[in-house]
This record gives C-alpha cells, sequence and structure tokens, in this order.
C-alpha cells in the first residue's frame, strides 16, 4: 500500500454520483497524518457534502490547484478496502462501463457509506487504583449497589457497559457516583467482535446468577436439598 503524500498532496477521489472519473482535492486543512488508497473521506460537492474513497493520491493535478477545494475530513485512519479490494472493483468498473465511485460504494455497507466509524467503539468502565483498594475493603458500605458494580469492575479490572447493564435499570448512576469517588473511569475503546461476544456471555451468565427467583415452598426446599444432596 503506497505510503501517504505530504499535506500538499493531490487526492484522488471516487464519489458516489453517475460519473466516470475522479475528483481531485487538496488534503484536508486540518491536516492528516495518513491518507491513504482505500480510505473514506469527506469533501464539498457543490453544495453537498458527500463520502468518498481516495482511489490514490498525486503531486499535481490536471486542474489548476487554485480550483481545487480542500477535502473536509479524513473518516479512516487506515483504509477499508485494501489494495487488492480496489483493484478488483476497479477492473470490475471499467470491464462494466460503470463509474469507480459508484461500484465503490455498492461494496460497502450501508453505514459506511453514510460515514459510521469503521471500528466499532465500546464504553469500557475501568477501576483506578483508589477503586481497587476501596474493593478490597469492601467499600462503599452503605452503597450496596456502588459496591456491587465496584465489585463487578474490580475484579476483572474493567468491565463493559454490556456487563455492567446486566445489573438492571440504575447502573449508570451507580456508575457515575463510583467516578465522582474516583473509583473508576470511563474509556471508549474498540471493540473486536470477539470482545462484543465474550462481553454478551459474560453479562447473561451475570444477570443468571444475580436472578433470585421466587421463594420456595417447603416442599420445593426439601426436593431441592434432596437433589443438591445427590449431586454431592
Amino acid at each position: 500500500m503506497p505510503d501517504a503524500r505530504p499535506q500538499d498532496g493531490i487526492l484522488r477521489v471516487a464519489l458516489d454520483v453517475p460519473v466516470r472519473r475522479l475528483f481531485d482535492y487538496l488534503m484536508p486543512q486540518s491536516g492528516a497524518a495518513a491518507i491513504v488508497p482505500g480510505a473514506r473521506i469527506k469533501v464539498p460537492f457543490g453544495r453537498r457534502r458527500l463520502i468518498g474513497v481516495v482511489v490514490e493520491t498525486a503531486e499535481e493535478s490536471t486542474l489548476d490547484r487554485e480550483r481545487l477545494k480542500p477535502a473536509l475530513e479524513a473518516l479512516d485512519a487506515a483504509p477499508i478496502l485494501d489494495a487488492d479490494a480496489l483493484a478488483l472493483l476497479r477492473w470490475a468498473a471499467e470491464y462494466y462501463h460503470h463509474p469507480l465511485g459508484e461500484a465503490l460504494a455498492s461494496a460497502l455497507p450501508k453505514a459506511l457509506r453514510l460515514g459510521a466509524p469503521a471500528v466499532r467503539m465500546e464504553e469500557r468502565w475501568i477501576a483506578t487504583a483508589a477503586g481497587l483498594e476501596a474493593f478490597r475493603r469492601g467499600d462503599p458500605v452503605r452503597a450496596p449497589r456502588q459496591r456491587r458494580l465496584l465489585a463487578l469492575i474490580a475484579e476483572h479490572r474493567s468491565a463493559s457497559a454490556t456487563v455492567l447493564g446486566a445489573d438492571g435499570p440504575g447502573w449508570r448512576e451507580a456508575a457515575h457516583a463510583l467516578e465522582h469517588r474516583g473509583w473508576v473511569e470511563c474509556r471508549m475503546e474498540t471493540a473486536t467482535a470477539a470482545e462484543t461476544a465474550a462481553a454478551a456471555e459474560t453479562a447473561a451468565a451475570a444477570a443468571h446468577l444475580r436472578a433470585t427467583g421466587p421463594p420456595l415452598t417447603p416442599e420445593q426446599a426439601l426436593a431441592v436439598e434432596s437433589l443438591c444432596g445427590s449431586l454431592g
């Protein structure tokens, strides 16, 4: 994959419009450390703002530089279409005489075409050093909901919002109370599919363990005691 050009380079962008050509833009005025082919970028297009895919970079444009507009925003830190995917889609667009921008757009999920982040972010609550010490002391003594939530976080040093949400409605108020005490902090982190699945399984297990169920009748309690005894 080619490296990004310097900040005075030209971005050649494919847009989802019925025109068989690329559109040249200057680098965003805010500056971008690395805009590479295969990454999405937001650009002005007439009175609209469109999301396109950078196909290539160049040092010069066929248009006068004064006529070029700067791109508005780079949406991806890494390409969402690698070199092989770009090459295949360019070939298909040329073979079928189809606008490249439309071909690239059709290869992306709708959310990405609309500018959604390519990497899902997960809300994660992390125990601070003071929070771990409070957990070891059994604090907060007079706030059982906060203590239970702190335990969920401290036992693994962190917990996702998915896991904490299994504690039921109102967990966020308890989390913010812990945050105000300086015992936890909230961060947004990237979440892989495996982490998401693991978080969902942990949440389901935690919810199952916390379910108390209705009180047993004397006959039911005797049956449970007998069954547990047979299982050792």
